[in-house]
């Protein structure tokens, strides 16, 4: 919906779930790339969304905000269960991280990726990877530490330090 949104290929729609490019110059590329509601895609101005399942707001969303890139799988933007870039990377909000695979943002919390920021994170793969005064322990990875953070592994490298 509205001017100059560009949907391509599968389950590209406009307004609620599994809805596709919603405001202007939002692209919508790949399966379920989503605009407004849950499992949705790009949403405000100039947001892309490349890959499976990148999402633009509410809980596992996309990119959310102006000028906002979401490319891979599950790569979202807001909300719990956010990420950012890379497959299962997280961005803001709990359970979110940064960059990359597995790797943690500034808000802790556990689960995929078990990552924490300046929080603590257990759980899940990757093992936790601390910011500072951050904890994470999980199935896998040994988590690193930052200042005061500590960490206890599985089968993953460690992670990095904050």
């Amino acid at each position: 919906n509205g001017p100059h949104n560009n949907g391509n290929g599968q389950y590209n729609n406009g307004n609620g779930p599994y809805s596709g490019a919603n405001g202007p110059h939002n692209n919508g590329n790949g399966q379920y790339n989503n605009g407004n509601g849950p499992y949705s895609g790009g949403n405000g101005p100039h947001n892309n969304g490349n890959g499976q399942y990148n999402n633009g707001n509410g809980p596992y969303s996309g990119a959310n905000g102006p000028h906002n890139n979401g490319n891979g799988q599950y790569n979202n933007g807001n909300g719990p269960y956010s990420r950012g870039n890379g497959p299962h990377s997280e961005g803001n909000g709990p359970y979110s991280g940064g960059n990359g695979p597995y790797n943690s943002g500034s808000s802790g919390g556990s689960g995929r990726g078990g990552g924490s920021g300046s929080g603590s994170g257990s759980g899940g793969r990757g093992g936790g990877v601390s910011g500072s005064g951050g904890s994470g322990s999980g199935d896998s990875g040994s988590g690193g530490s930052g200042s005061g953070g500590s960490g206890s592994g599985g089968y993953y490298p460690g992670g990095g330090s904050g």
